[in-house]
């Protein structure tokens, strides 16, 4: 399958950013600036009043560094997308140049103090951890000059352009079956050595695959790697750092020393031409550590408990302390109804050093104005801006207006105008929401609450209505238009399948009721362990019809349905983890593998796999696979395109991927949102994700 990345998706988002440590930078001209990604997307904002003065679209993927060029005055900028993709930007948004890494999942990049060499370090592919360097000439064209090869996870330049490269390295005791090149261990005098393979091709599948437990359940000891003279007469040093925890941060003063922040709180201060190890010391505080700025002889830093902290590393000392717990209720912990959610800053960094302090994080951008710090941490300004509370959850277009209603884990529901993108309205109930749908006459939203019940908004009113109690979490939900009234299906956490009805001018009323799934109380659910107690509908569709309708399930199985009589029509072919999309819709008359198609039944699940089928017969045309993104992943919803010729699917890991029906290849994949993507609808050419990172994503697939 001819898979590609990079076609132009024209796309917008609704939300305030998605920023990580290495992707947001601020700007002195004349006023400051902060500049920052939501999606593919760069966005201004005046760095003092919040207000966002524009923003460009500058890649198809989430943008994963932004570097200023130069770091002192910019005049450009530099973004790093996840993919791979590496483009040099005039700050109005003119592309001036790009290149591509040497492999895609970029995590890291960095630019040095005259603005002419950026570094980009991925992590995918044989190699795991490649480090490519590039020099941008005068007509801002990039030249590679450098590539490291093998575990190089984090770099920074010094001063003298020298290249600090952090690599990982697997001790004898904790390597195991050394499978890989990656795995074996680097002795201490090849620390700065290149690994090399016959062919750049990737690891088998199974073998590159790794979670996040296993990973974290391997140790490690880092390198500190220098190459000096890159671009002429190379020579290298190296050094074992101290072994306390993973290192998660590392960043420069640009005055030749270099801070590098441990997991368990503990930072050592580095100097970047000898390697010598200037300062080491314990952060106060609980959790792991999160942000980081070195400046001067200053090194700031922020662990998980929300403490901002400033430490002069010559007299090592702490000089002052912010407590973000309590300086903004938005910091501390919020009850959703599933769990307690600690929400810290991914971001925190001084617009003017101890005087203005900007934070961001997935629901809010937080800025506070100090009268004395660090003698004192008193406030003398506060500005926010929030918009979720936390993961969006549940989205659907309306089907008579340009409007897209999403809402939210603690119960937000906001409409938006899918032309400008403006907020239209919003509206509260008492439970998080699990999903929602229009109405047929697009005028009212039922929304599928956590708390077991659904309720009713409006534009008109800003009170809710709780419309009845379906005793289970409310996970999935769709209308139908009738004859004489309207339907609307609701499938719930226990496994059971609701119609409920309404017609004009009158109250709803339940029709049926039943088991559409029951619990497995021989079932070994290695995934989740949940089938001995029920069996989620996480997805069902109404034929176009009316006359029946598809459930799909925790326990893996797609169930067609004449809801009228419970009677189950047929059982398709159990797919191998939990089927998490049906989909059922006229399309636009296709041959799928010689076979005339008007109407397409549509099934995707946690395997990996979407497997497509002619509602007439039954007949199993085709399966995708999304194992080619070579991540460990899940795919969370699917849609077709209602009377066109296209399928798509989300992932638990931010990827929307789009397929031809015509030609059964991929037109599309990319990484669309740093979070779990919690929501897809594909309609008037219009289709819309929403993910857990709190940002709603919306392509013109025109």
């Amino acid at each position: 399958m001819d898979q590609k990345p990079y076609s132009y998706l024209k796309s917008q988002y609704i939300g305030l950013h998605s920023s990580r440590f290495q992707n947001v930078f601020i700007t002195s001209e004349p006023s400051p600036s902060l500049y920052h990604p939501i999606g593919g997307h760069i966005v201004k904002r005046d760095a003092l009043t919040l207000q966002e003065l524009y923003r460009f679209q500058a890649h198809n993927n989430s943008i994963v560094v932004t570097l200023p060029i130069p770091p002192d005055s910019p005049d450009k900028l530099t973004t790093m997308a996840y993919c791979g993709e590496i483009k040099l930007f005039s700050l109005s948004g003119t592309l001036l140049s790009s290149a591509i890494c040497s492999e895609r999942i970029v995590r890291h990049g960095c630019v040095n103090n005259q603005g002419n060499l950026v570094a980009a370090s991925s992590v995918f592919g044989v190699y795991n951890g490649i480090i490519d360097v590039w020099r941008i000439n005068e007509n801002f064209s990039f030249e590679k000059i450098l590539t490291i090869r093998g575990n190089y996870k984090l770099c920074e330049f010094s001063h003298l352009n020298s290249l600090f490269a952090l690599r990982e390295n697997t001790p004898d005791e904790h390597r195991g079956p050394c499978l890989r090149q990656r795995d074996m261990p680097i002795p201490e005098d090849l620390a700065c050595t290149d690994f090399h393979s016959d062919s750049d091709s990737e690891d088998p599948i199974d073998d590159i695959m790794e979670t996040m437990r296993q990973r974290h359940q391997r140790k490690f000891i880092y390198y500190g790697c220098l190459f000096q003279r890159i671009e002429g007469d190379r020579n290298s040093l190296s050094i074992t750092l101290p072994n306390f925890s993973r290192i998660n941060s590392i960043i420069t003063n640009r005055k030749g020393q270099i801070a590098v922040g441990y997991l368990c709180r503990t930072i050592a201060i580095i100097d970047m031409e000898t390697l010598e190890i200037l300062h080491m010391f314990k952060v106060t505080g609980a959790g792991s550590m999160l942000c980081l700025e070195f400046i001067d002889n200053f090194c700031y830093f922020s662990p998980n408990s929300g403490i901002y902290t400033k430490f002069d590393i010559n007299q090592e000392k702490v000089l002052g302390e912010i407590d973000l717990n309590f300086v903004n209720p938005a910091f501390q912990t919020v009850k959703t109804g599933i769990q307690w959610i600690n929400k810290t800053c991914a971001y925190l960094r001084w617009i003017i050093q101890d005087s203005v302090l900007v934070g961001l994080n997935e629901y809010g951008i937080f800025l506070w104005n100090f009268k004395d710090f660090p003698n004192s941490s008193e406030i003398t300004k506060e500005l926010k801006l929030e918009f979720f509370k936390i993961t969006c959850c549940g989205l659907e277009i309306n089907p008579i207006e340009d409007l897209i209603a999403v809402g939210d884990f603690v119960g937000n529901i906001k409409v938006f105008d899918t032309k400008t993108y403006q907020l239209v309205y919003e509206r509260q109930i008492p439970s998080g929401i699990r999903c929602l749908s229009w109405d047929i006459n697009g005028k009212e939203i039922y929304l599928g609450g956590l708390d077991g019940h659904l309720y009713k908004v409006n534009g008109e009113t800003e009170n809710y209505d709780q419309i009845w109690n379906l005793q289970s979490d409310v996970i999935c939900m769709s209308w139908k238009q009738g004859l004489i009234k309207d339907y609307l299906a609701a499938g719930t956490k226990n496994g059971e399948l609701w119609i409920l009805s309404k017609a004009a001018d009158s109250n709803m009323s339940v029709d049926t009721s039943f088991i559409a799934h029951d619990k497995q109380s021989d079932s070994e659910d290695v995934n989740f362990g949940s089938l001995k107690y029920f069996s989620e509908i996480w997805t069902l569709a109404w034929s176009p019809d009316s006359g029946l309708i598809a459930t799909g399930s925790e326990d893996q199985t797609v169930n067609i349905w004449d809801w009228t009589s419970k009677n189950m029509i047929i059982a398709l072919p159990k797919h191998s983890k939990a089927v998490t999309g049906v989909r059922w819709l006229p399309i636009s008359a296709t041959s799928i593998k010689n076979a005339e198609i008007c109407e397409l039944f549509l099934t995707s699940s946690d395997d990996q796999t979407m497997r497509i089928y002619d509602p007439k017969t039954w007949t199993l045309l085709h399966i995708f696979t999304t194992n080619f993104i070579r991540e460990w992943h899940t795919i969370t919803y699917a849609a077709i395109e209602e009377n066109g010729k296209r399928v798509a699917c989300v992932t638990q890991n931010g990827y929307l991927m789009i397929f031809h029906l015509e030609t059964l290849e991929n037109g599309f994949y990319g990484r669309i949102h740093n979070g779990s993507v919690e929501g897809l609808d594909w309609r008037n050419g219009k289709l819309a994700t929403c993910a857990s990172e709190c940002l709603i994503c919306i392509i013109d697939t025109n």
